[in-house]
């Protein structure tokens, strides 16, 4: 498809703009988590913070190198 000039330098600032969007929208996204969440988002944290153990507890454990998320259950205990 042939397009004259005019449509297609829109079309190349309309793609341009959806992109850009999107990658601000993820950016936004990325930046407002970091600093409002204050939930560890580790694999296994859901299952320790179900058993009432603090933030801080969480966050330190699962700094840990030896930490393993497939064993929360037992370290909930």
């Amino acid at each position: 498809m042939k397009f004259n000039k005019k449509i297609r330098h829109r079309l190349i600032l309309i793609i341009g703009l959806i992109l850009a969007i999107v990658i601000i929208g993820m950016l936004v996204k990325g930046i407002s988590h970091t600093f409002f969440s204050n939930q560890v988002t580790v694999k296994g944290a859901k299952t320790l913070r179900k058993a009432g153990m603090s933030e801080a507890d969480i966050k330190e454990m699962t700094s840990l190198p030896n930490y393993h998320s497939s064993r929360a259950k037992r370290y909930a205990k």
